[in-house]
């Protein structure tokens, strides 16, 4: 499956938790490409071996994520929220907040809110092994830091 780009993006992470048993996201990294700044979030079930799916935030200005959490859901955040949260770190008009619903992230409730502000998402599906191996079938690939 091709990257996917803004809503169509969100969509496919959502539609990829909700029929997921255990979807799990890290932040793999966060780096300046010229100007842009790109945080990249993986998910899967065990990331340890692999991934089903890449969220890559450009332009990003704030995040408010834990390095690993459980995801439920993730969109745009509505007038309200976008406008509670300006008051505290204030929002560029032509940034979005994005919202990830998450659980199981330690003590407290067992629904959490975090925050990313960037310009633009992008959702790449398919399977990306951690480690070497053969015989790789249409649509899955390596990841690079493997291969460095």
């Amino acid at each position: 499956m091709s990257r996917r780009m803004g809503q169509e993006a969100l969509d496919v992470a959502c539609e990829w938790m909700k029929h997921s048993n255990h979807a799990e996201l890290e932040i793999r990294s966060f780096e300046h490409r010229g100007e842009t700044q790109i945080l990249l979030l993986t998910a899967g079930f065990d990331l340890c071996y692999s991934h089903e799916l890449e969220l890559e935030f450009s332009e990003v200005s704030h995040i408010d994520l834990p390095v690993r959490f459980e995801g439920r859901n993730v969109r745009r955040a509505t007038p309200g929220e976008r406008a509670a949260f300006h008051e505290t770190v204030g929002i560029d008009d032509e940034d979005t907040l994005f919202v990830f619903e998450a659980r199981n992230v330690g003590p407290g409730p067992d629904a959490r809110v975090f925050h990313v502000v960037a310009q633009e998402v992008a959702a790449t599906p398919g399977l990306v092994f951690h480690y070497l191996r053969e015989d790789l079938k249409e649509g899955e690939r390596i990841a690079p830091w493997v291969l460095k």
